[in-house]
């Protein structure tokens, strides 16, 4: 008499360390040598009250790993995790992180990507037909928002030099180009869409704020916060935040030029909220770029610049030394 081998439930408890939503949870079950046990994608609808059952057609045991990525796009992990590695190490690429991540209202972080592990399983039964996992999910990139920005320039040709400049625009550049669980993207990429369409061209509009909204004197920020994968500061490619935007060097309401203001960040972490801010005591400088269009940025120094960067948690709105209210000028 052939006995049928018995059928395994997973029970997967999923918490979260930010609040935001989750459409999508794919939960990759893996033994102690990383072979794989199980992959499965599951929508929102399925998820009930923050657990996943998943029916197993091997035994568990204890010492079985499980993986969680919540928000991936859809189909991401068909047909290509062939082991543990496999899905720690499978990119996401940054338009495809941040898809769905922004909406008009400030602070809002909409399906951004998450990630998290449980490298034991608890036996729910004697039997061993149900195991539990506790997995906790966070953020795979950084929240970077600038709660003040000003341009401490008392005269420039008789004027202030606070109103000779009307910011346009924020963007990050220098920002890993795919980012995964497991490994870090060499390759960098940028916000700057000013020449999109050259070839070899590397800029995408989702690290840009797309405008800044001029009320009331101040010119607040819109589209914020901008994000980025984790990224250790490199001398030769230093992640930085850029205020661009027209400065009218023969006074106000006279020919504009453009210019910029690269803050360099240093190293960021994903699942943290970065409170950037800047004071800077120049008129910032003409936008550069090479035979692709891509932006080639020089960073403030810290002579004649203030440039302060908070490491706060995720869903802190406002870092506790800022203004009350985001600007980046005030007039």
């Amino acid at each position: 008499m052939i006995r049928e081998k018995s059928i395994s439930s997973l029970d997967v408890h999923i918490h979260l360390s930010a609040q935001i939503p989750v459409d999508r949870v794919t939960i990759g079950v893996f033994g102690h040598d990383g072979k794989t046990k199980n992959v499965k994608t599951l929508e929102a609808a399925a998820v009930r009250q923050d657990t996943v059952r998943l029916p197993m057609s091997s035994q568990l045991s204890a010492s079985d790993h499980v993986l969680v990525m919540c928000n991936a796009p859809a189909d991401f992990y068909e047909g290509c995790i062939t082991d543990e590695q496999a899905f720690r190490n499978r990119q996401m690429t940054i338009d495809e992180a941040l898809s769905n991540c922004m909406s008009p209202s400030l602070g809002s972080d909409a399906r951004l990507p998450m990630f998290g592990e449980s490298q034991t399983l608890t036996p729910a039964n004697s039997a061993g037909l149900l195991y539990t996992a506790e997995v906790s999910v966070s953020p795979l990139l950084a929240k970077i928002t600038v709660d003040h920005f000003e341009i401490d320039l008392q005269s420039f040709n008789g004027e202030r030099g606070r109103d000779l400049f009307i910011p346009e625009n924020l963007l990050l550049t220098n920002v890993p180009e795919a980012l995964s669980p497991g490994e870090v993207c060499a390759d960098c990429c940028h916000g700057d869409m000013s020449h999109y369409g050259m070839p070899g061209f590397r800029g995408h509009s989702c690290l840009c704020t797309n405008g800044i909204t001029a009320v009331s004197g101040h010119h607040f920020l819109k589209n914020l916060p901008l994000f980025s994968p984790s990224c250790d500061s490199d001398s030769n490619h230093p992640l930085m935040l850029v205020v661009k935007g027209q400065f009218a060097p023969y006074g106000v309401g006279q020919m504009l030029m453009p210019t910029c203001f690269p803050l360099p960040l240093g190293s960021i972490k994903a699942g943290m909220h970065y409170h950037i801010s800047a004071t800077v005591g120049g008129i910032g400088s003409s936008p550069v770029y090479d035979a692709q269009g891509n932006p080639i940025y020089t960073p403030l120094d810290e002579i004649n610049n203030k440039i302060t960067v908070e490491a706060c948690p995720f869903d802190d709105m406002f870092s506790p030394n800022a203004p009350s209210q985001q600007y980046i000028h005030n007039n």
